[in-house]
């Protein structure tokens, strides 16, 4: 699955506003640098320190409308770190919280592509591990368009723990969809 065309271009304003706030230029052109490092190291710093994007809200630079601006507010509540890409459902790909030491935390995000379906743009088979930022956006989870992978061959042992850990989640305490409330985050099977 994959946002709407006119959310698709939504999200790329808003996001390339915030970015270019945060690192002087627009995401273009921090892509078009060798292996897009100072884009991801923006993105890095401003998902560790959210206060930052609240300061980008306050100043409004872009002159954003109030709706835009609340989006924009909701990404504080944004994940940053490793996740397992587990597997592809019918309405989102399922990523997997993992801790630094590479293990699953049991927090799966169902998540959705922004002008490409996931399924497309992740390489199989699956599971594959990424560094990347899940962001509310619209009562759904997106990820911010960048996702450093891993070169680290899983095997079948990880894949059947994953595989383990997502049927026991939805039977249990379902995937999260929503990150607008991280306290009360929505979760349905």
């Amino acid at each position: 699955m994959k946002l709407p065309l006119h959310e698709i271009h939504l999200f790329g304003k808003l996001y390339n506003g915030l970015i270019q706030y945060s690192l002087g230029k627009t995401v273009e052109t921090a892509l078009q640098q060798p292996d897009g490092e100072a884009l991801i190291a923006a993105r890095d710093s401003m998902f560790q320190n959210p206060r930052r994007i609240m300061t980008f809200v306050n100043k409004n630079p872009f002159g954003f409308s109030p709706e835009e601006l609340e989006i924009v507010s909701s990404w504080k509540h944004g994940r940053l770190g490793l996740f397992y890409i587990a597997r592809n459902d019918r309405r989102y790909t399922l990523f997997v919280k993992s801790t630094r030491k590479y293990e699953p935390t049991g927090d799966i995000f169902g998540v959705v592509g922004i002008g490409t379906s996931l399924r497309k743009i992740i390489p199989t088979p699956l599971p594959v591990l990424v560094r990347t930022v899940l962001l509310p956006f619209k009562g759904k989870i997106v990820y911010d368009g960048v996702m450093a992978f891993h070169a680290v061959d899983l095997g079948d042992e990880v894949r059947g723990l994953l595989n383990e850990i997502c049927e026991y989640t939805m039977r249990t305490t379902g995937i999260i969809t929503s990150l607008d409330d991280l306290e009360a985050a929505k979760r349905q099977t």
